[in-house]
């Protein structure tokens, strides 16, 4: 997981949202700071999993372009997953999708 500006901005964005929480709160020393800090460390967590972890990342951001991707991308990722899923797996898309040439929804026509 590459570092850069957008993650410096989001922590002090963090930062800041807590900042205003705190400055806002009308009895400072009755801030929950274990519950705001609890909350911070699972929002961590959840992305390091979604996004440091390289086969729940790659699913993460297949499954988010398979609906506007050509045709030869989508057959790609059906015969890869094929390759890579245990027996048993499943492959889950999202569409919209076309029905008989017509799209069953308005998303990303």
């Amino acid at each position: 997981m590459d570092w850069g500006w957008d993650n410096v901005r989001a922590v002090f964005g963090l930062a800041l949202i807590v900042g205003i929480a705190f400055g806002l709160s009308e009895n400072r020393s009755l801030f929950p700071w274990r519950i705001v800090l609890g909350a911070i460390a699972l929002q961590f967590a959840f992305a390091l999993l979604l996004f440091g972890v390289p086969p729940v990342r790659d699913v993460l951001f297949s499954a988010n372009v398979i609906h506007i991707a050509p045709w030869s991308v989508a057959e790609g990722m059906v015969a890869g997953a094929g390759q890579a899923l245990l027996p048993g797996g499943r492959l889950v898309l999202y569409g919209p999708f076309k029905e008989g040439g017509q799209h069953t929804g308005e998303g990303n026509v």
